[in-house]
């Protein structure tokens, strides 16, 4: 058994353990466990290669190489590398907050998704996505999901995505789409709902995408870091 320390209440997890060493299946499924009760996962200090990084990552299921493949790893193209930023991850559990009429109108709809930010449209903003090269966005058509999800895993219904990458819904008019949109990350990223974790060298961070929001938080470009980023991509659905 591994040591668990909550990291704020109602969501997030800290566990004591060593990922560098080998883990057997039993210890994996642990560790799997503390991550999708907690949705946030924090394992500090570690000492990790780029190939023990990438390896720890697979255990949760096959990587998705990010689209801006100029800054992927020279040692492993499925990990990004971001220079200068660190991460916030914003909890938007749908069963426990939203009123039931809200609930029940967003039930059926679908939201339309795309690579950038709904909200920052300028590629030269320091707040905007990555711009992307022309074939890099032939490889991003649209794609819908519910917006109230239920998790494939947990079955817990969330809000999904619904900040950013998120640019209309299905059916609806886009004002009005936006309007909504615009209602939901507001309701999802109020204060009570946020936590902001803060990195120490080593830390290994594991957020549930299709639960949570996560954001970028602008720091001193002289402050030098450097983080390796995964996506692991969706894969499996509640037995």
């Amino acid at each position: 058994m591994f040591a668990r320390l909550p990291l704020c209440t109602g969501f997030g997890v800290e566990i004591d353990v060593d990922v560098s060493q080998p883990l057997s299946d039993d210890a994996f499924a642990e560790i799997e466990r503390a991550f999708y009760a907690g949705q946030v996962l924090a394992i500090r200090g570690q000492s990790l290669t780029p190939r023990q990084f990438a390896s720890f990552a697979a255990r949760f299921g096959p990587p998705q190489p990010h689209v801006i493949d100029q800054f992927h790893h020279p040692e492993d193209p499925n990990i990004l590398i971001l220079s200068n930023v660190k991460k916030n991850g914003q909890p938007t559990g749908l069963q426990d907050a939203g009123s039931n009429a809200m609930k029940k109108r967003i039930a059926p709809l679908h939201g339309v998704h795309h690579y950038g930010n709904r909200h920052d449209v300028d590629e030269q903003s320091r707040t905007a996505a990555s711009p992307l090269t022309a074939e890099q966005k032939a490889k991003m058509p649209l794609i819908t999901h519910k917006i109230a999800r239920p998790h494939p895993i947990t079955g817990r219904i969330s809000l999904y995505a619904v900040s950013g990458s998120s640019f209309g819904i299905v059916g609806m008019p886009d004002d009005e789409a936006r309007d909504l949109l615009d209602e939901l990350a507001a309701h999802s990223t109020s204060e009570k709902y946020r936590y902001a974790f803060k990195y120490g060298v080593g830390d290994i961070v594991v957020w549930d995408n299709a639960s949570l929001l996560h954001s970028a938080t602008l720091i001193d470009p002289d402050d030098a870091r450097t983080l390796w980023r995964i996506t692991i991509k969706e894969t499996r659905r509640q037995a």
